[in-house]
């Protein structure tokens, strides 16, 4: 029941309903919590999907603070900690917080490279990296550019229509190309 209702509000998320999705996801988070507790694989991804839904819907203080709790109680190497850690770095560019934006996105990088994740997880992470890095205009976005981009290789092939993330690493290498 829990999963269910997880799934439903990040889909109301994906189609921009967000006041539904954050109707559905509080409470089912706080159920969540309740009935398994708050390290629960379960209650954790409620907890991600509310947080992703409070960011696609601008309320980034509190965004930030779901996302910071589910990145500190999932397992340190979990696909949940990572996509977490990753939309937290996203919320805090978002709230103006581009340097702790790029330390969620550096501590993601650092539990992906300690982890045993699929290709996708790993395009990701890198993909956040090299977007944190432009936001802020540091130094290594062409770096971090490249390697998310063969991850999104490695994770996609080069299929035709090319699948977003893959469209999103090589924005990212043209715009490392222009920085550098």
């Amino acid at each position: 029941r829990i999963e269910r209702k997880t799934a439903l509000g990040s889909s109301l998320t994906g189609r921009a309903a967000y006041d539904e999705a954050l109707g559905l996801l509080l409470p089912t988070l706080h159920e969540a919590e309740r009935l398994l507790g708050p390290r629960d694989p379960l209650a954790l991804a409620a907890g991600l999907a509310l947080g992703e839904a409070q960011s696609r819907a601008q309320h980034l203080p509190e965004a930030i603070e779901t996302l910071r709790r589910v990145s500190e109680r999932a397992a340190p190497t979990s696909e949940l900690r990572l996509r977490a850690l990753c939309s937290l770095s996203t919320a805090l560019i978002y709230a103006g917080q581009v340097d702790a934006g790029l330390a969620s996105a550096r501590e993601a990088a650092a539990a992906a490279a300690a982890a045993q994740v699929d290709a996708r997880a790993r395009a990701k992470v890198a993909a956040t990296l090299a977007q944190a890095l432009a936001a802020g205009s540091y130094q290594g976005l062409l770096g971090a550019a490249r390697q998310a981009h063969e991850a999104a290789l490695t994770a996609y092939g080069d299929q035709r229509p090319a699948p977003l993330p893959l469209l999103e690493a090589r924005v990212l290498v043209a715009q490392g190309l222009q920085v550098e």
